[in-house]
């Protein structure tokens, strides 16, 4: 009965109505924080997997190009894949 009687003065007050509620809302924040945390620590693997094969194949791409476009403008003074020509070719 004197459990009763406390929660319902804590209750019927408003002041120990906004600080529990600031209690509960500061709670839930601070579990929310964590949680988010660990779930970004627990799908690393997940979220970087595609980045990385997506930018070897966009980077390949690239040097692919710039190996045709120089095939394509210049005579192979060093070989067609040396340092030295793909260099040239992308100061221009």
């Amino acid at each position: 009965m004197a459990i009763r009687a406390l929660l319902r003065r804590l209750f019927v007050n408003e002041f120990a109505q906004r600080a529990l509620l600031v209690g509960l809302i500061a709670t839930l924040l601070l579990c929310g924080i964590q949680l988010r945390r660990w779930t970004w620590e627990k799908t690393r693997h997940v979220r970087f997997q595609h980045d990385i094969v997506n930018g070897f194949y966009w980077g390949s791409q690239s040097v692919k190009k710039a190996v045709d476009y120089q095939l394509k403008t210049t005579p192979p003074v060093h070989g067609p894949h040396s340092f030295a020509v793909i260099s040239r070719s992308m100061m221009r």
